[in-house]
């Protein structure tokens, strides 16, 4: 129940992903309540307790932390991050960076 979840993604991705959220209709994504505003092209965006944010994973040893921090993560809190199908397209010395993460 008090589990926060991150997404991280490329800036154009997530960036991508808030311009549709923004021009869907009303009521499409139940957890996004009607008040929320959400900024058409923006790398980042929250409700509750997700999280998506624009990030290079390249840059993940030297960035993650700060973003998560700016964005009010709690290392103790139930937390998962995830980054969907992006390892895959990396090099193995920029992964490897995310794994020590």
């Amino acid at each position: 129940q008090n589990v926060h979840f991150y997404e991280v993604d490329f800036p154009p991705v997530i960036a991508n992903k808030t311009g549709l959220v923004a021009a869907a209709p009303k009521g499409s994504f139940p957890f996004i309540a009607d008040t929320e505003i959400i900024k058409p092209g923006s790398t980042t965006m929250t409700f509750g307790r997700y999280h998506s944010l624009g990030l290079d994973l390249r840059e993940t040893e030297s960035r993650l932390t700060k973003i998560l921090a700016d964005q009010g993560f709690d290392p103790t809190a139930p937390t998962v991050v995830y980054a969907e199908c992006v390892m895959q397209y990396m090099t193995p010395d920029c992964s490897d960076g995310m794994v020590r993460w």
